[in-house]
């Protein structure tokens, strides 16, 4: 299963959208805090994506949750911002994206990342 946290309901589904068409099944979250209720209920997330618009300074101790869980996490960023991609680094992100997202390139790494390229 695959994780988005999103703050903006839009690209929540048109993520979702594109990974279910994929073949993926997804969970959502609008938040940090329904992002860690979501890993506790569903053990079985084999990466996460977390885009950092709209969300608050929480989000690095959701990095940090996620990777003691052992969660590839990949954060997404509106526009290319050094403090954050070293930030998500440090925090256990395996990569940090770029907006905007080339959906024929997200689903091949998407797959990549979850074992099942």
């Amino acid at each position: 299963m695959i994780l988005i946290v999103e703050a903006a309901s839009k690209n929540r589904e048109m993520l979702r959208k594109v990974l279910e068409e994929a073949g993926e099944a997804v969970a959502e979250a609008a938040d940090e805090a329904a992002a860690e209720a979501v890993v506790r209920e569903e053990p079985d997330i084999h990466v996460a994506f977390i885009d950092l618009a709209g969300l608050s300074p929480r989000v690095w101790g959701l990095c940090r949750f996620l990777a003691d869980r052992k969660v590839p996490t990949v954060i997404i960023l509106p526009r290319e911002n050094r403090e954050a991609r070293l930030s998500a680094m440090a925090s256990g992100a395996r990569a940090v994206l770029v907006k905007p997202l080339v959906m024929r390139e997200f689903v091949p790494f998407v797959k990549s990342l979850a074992g099942r390229a």
